[in-house]
């Protein structure tokens, strides 16, 4: 059996311990997606033959700001308490996923909030930034510049060389490489939040 059926087959039976062993396993094959409907977490196949609800009202989102932390039970809802957080302590304020990935930081500055959303941890959105086209975080690079360059022959090592003063490394570039294959498939989107 191959393992992307075993890993089917271990979702469907319900063989893992927890709904994150589920969620992390799925995400990382590619073949699913994770969303919550109505409290609920639900596995689907990204051809939509598949759907299983994994656990009701246990997808936290944690938001830390000022040394303090919180917990959210959407994105939509981390969101929106982030919003009010920063404005109130005009502190930074991260939110992360279930897995503990950082899913956006808020920064309110000068009587502004800017807001960055990291779709992977090398990639980094914001409407404050290249007009909110993806970029390789910590810098103005898009997305589609170093897959333009890919396209057009150069190899990672000549990038990199490239992009010397900017620190760009070969992961950030294959990075790019996996944001806009993942942005194919469906998998993710331009603002995660």
């Amino acid at each position: 059996m191959a393992e992307t059926d075993t890993t089917l087959y271990q979702i469907t039976q319900g063989t893992y311990q927890t709904y994150r062993e589920v969620l992390e396993d799925a995400l990382e094959w590619g073949r699913y997606r994770a969303y919550t409907y109505e409290g609920d977490v639900h596995i689907s196949g990204l051809d939509g033959g598949f759907d299983r609800v994994i656990a009701r009202g246990e997808l936290f989102f944690r938001i830390v700001y000022a040394g303090e932390e919180s917990l959210a039970p959407s994105q939509e809802e981390a969101l929106v308490q982030s919003r009010e957080r920063a404005r109130q302590k005009s502190e930074d304020i991260l939110i992360y996923d279930y897995n503990e990935r950082l899913l956006a930081k808020l920064v309110w500055l000068d009587e502004r909030l800017f807001e960055e959303f990291y779709p992977s941890d090398r990639i980094a959105i914001s409407q404050d930034i290249c007009m909110g086209q993806p970029c390789i975080a910590n810098t103005h690079i898009q997305v589609w510049l170093i897959l333009d360059q890919l396209a057009d022959g150069w190899t990672a090592e000549e990038i990199v060389e490239d992009y010397e003063e900017d620190n760009i490394t070969i992961p950030d570039v294959m990075a790019c490489l996996d944001y806009a294959s993942k942005v194919l498939r469906g998998i993710t989107f331009t603002r995660p939040l």
